[in-house]
Formats: structure tokens, C-alpha cells, sequence
């Protein structure tokens, strides 16, 4: 009977708690715009441009690709609320945040009722 070790499985939560996670969007050359998120965006972007199944779907075939915005997160948690909060936002309010007009981490912390830090929205 095999048994799982706790001490392990822990200690790998812990490291992906303390681990940087990041939140980005891709421009394709259609101008349309994917948002993902990694804990290596160097990585995962050379992945979405390699057209391998390793490139989301939705971006195969539609190069060249640009990252047009990337932000650094404490977490996996908060890298999936501000992912979610960004891919209900309309375009040019995409833009926006590409532009550094809106800050999705307030904007987040507003919608879900939590501080994110002390960054202005400026919607």
C-alpha cells in the first residue's frame, strides 16, 4: 500500500505559494488579444510562438506575436483572479491596461472586496 508523504506534499504548496506568477497578454497580428498566466513569461511566450501543442490554440498560426503586457503577482491565486478580471474586460478596456491607464490589481481587490495594495484605480 503505498503512502503519501505530507512533509513533501507541502513543501511543494509552499513553493508554489513563494513562487512569482505572472499575469500577461499577447497581441496576435489579427490585433486580438490573449491573456494567460505563468510562472516564466519568457518561457511561455517563446511556447505560444513556437505553433507546438504547447501554444495556446487560439494564438496557432496567427503570428507574429507581440507581449504587449505583463505584471507580476504574489501568487497562483491572484494570478488567476486577475486573469479571470481581465478576459470579462471589454477591449479597449484591455488596452487600457496595456497602456497602464488601468490598474487591474485595484480593480481586482474592488471586485472581490480585498486590498491589493494602494495602487489608484484610474478607471
Amino acid at each position: 500500500m503505498a503512502q503519501s508523504i505530507p512533509a513533501l506534499s507541502e513543501k511543494a504548496a509552499e513553493d508554489t505559494q513563494q513562487q512569482s506568477w505572472y499575469v500577461y497578454i499577447i497581441e496576435n497580428r489579427l490585433d486580438q488579444l490573449y491573456t494567460g498566466i505563468t510562472t516564466d513569461p519568457q518561457r511561455r511566450f517563446k511556447e505560444h510562438q513556437s505553433n507546438t501543442l504547447k501554444a495556446a490554440k487560439s494564438l496557432r498560426g496567427k503570428g507574429p506575436l507581440t507581449l504587449r503586457y505583463c505584471l507580476e503577482v504574489k501568487n497562483q491565486s491572484q494570478a488567476l483572479q486577475v486573469e479571470y478580471w481581465i478576459k470579462q474586460q471589454t477591449k479597449p478596456r484591455k488596452l487600457r491596461i496595456i497602456n497602464g491607464l488601468l490598474n487591474p490589481l485595484c480593480s481586482v481587490s474592488e471586485a472581490t472586496g480585498k486590498d491589493q495594495g494602494n495602487a489608484n484605480n484610474q478607471d
